[in-house]
């Protein structure tokens, strides 16, 4: 599945996370504010 590069932001967001890049803090304040920006392109990109 080809991914649109909203989706592909949150994807390496998240995996930036998981991989220990950012702090639990930092990803719960940015989290939310990626989600309310990206998720209506995602959406369109990958429905």
């Amino acid at each position: 599945m080809k991914l649109g590069k909203h989706t592909k932001f949150m994807i390496e967001f998240i995996k930036d996370f998981i991989d220990g890049k950012i702090d639990s803090y930092f990803f719960d304040l940015d989290y939310n504010a990626y989600v309310i920006e990206h998720f209506p392109y995602m959406e369109e990109e990958n429905p």
